[in-house]
């Protein structure tokens, strides 16, 4: 019997992800508009995957694609499903945003399966934070961080993309996994600059 997975991806495309998943896996995304992220990969196929559009489109931030009102709207509607995620055997989010986490206490308390898959350190917004030095900004990191490691402790697996997430997780929980797609941030900035003419 194939498992019922369910994805957050709080995007507006299918992250490869999941379209590289053997069993169906159902998607709750933006709809299709304006704000369309970059895919990636195109080369994977999404015929295993059912998505749920949201009745809204994204409305992104100054810098981002997905802006604050998104994160609670997106967030917001996961509660609103949370009988629909009941009935799911694995439950993978997609991070950061780590808002979409706030969920995984519920899920727990039922039993759920729940992993996390962290495709970036949050570094940008604690960086963000140590150069503006903004109130409004520490707050947010510091929610963001606690929300991130709540998720990190209760998740059943994480899988990251760099050896700096793996350093930084691995404290919180033991069964990470280390499936390197992305850049390792430690990594790149060791590299020096080659002129290339």
């Amino acid at each position: 019997m194939k498992k019922r997975i369910f994805g957050i991806n709080e995007s507006d495309y299918v992250n490869e992800w999941f379209g590289l998943l053997k069993n169906n896996v159902t998607v709750l995304l933006f709809k299709k508009g304006r704000k369309m992220s970059v895919k990636a990969y195109t080369s994977y196929s999404e015929s295993n995957v059912n998505r749920i559009d949201l009745p809204f489109n994204l409305r992104g931030g100054k810098i981002t694609t997905v802006g604050p009102a998104d994160h609670v709207l997106y967030t917001f509607c996961l509660f609103l499903l949370f009988p629909l995620l009941l009935l799911q055997d694995l439950i993978i989010f997609m991070t950061p945003t780590f808002f979409t986490t706030l969920i995984v206490p519920f899920l727990k308390i039922f039993g759920k399966k729940v992993y996390i898959v962290s495709i970036d350190p949050q570094l940008a917004l604690y960086n963000t934070y140590q150069k503006r030095k903004s109130p409004v900004i520490g707050l947010y990191w510091r929610f963001s961080r606690f929300v991130e490691l709540m998720a990190i402790r209760l998740a059943d697996a994480v899988f990251v993309v760099s050896d700096y997430q793996m350093q930084d997780y691995k404290k919180y929980n033991k069964n990470i996994f280390l499936t390197t797609n992305g850049a390792d941030l430690e990594a790149i900035e060791k590299i020096k600059p080659k002129r290339i003419f």
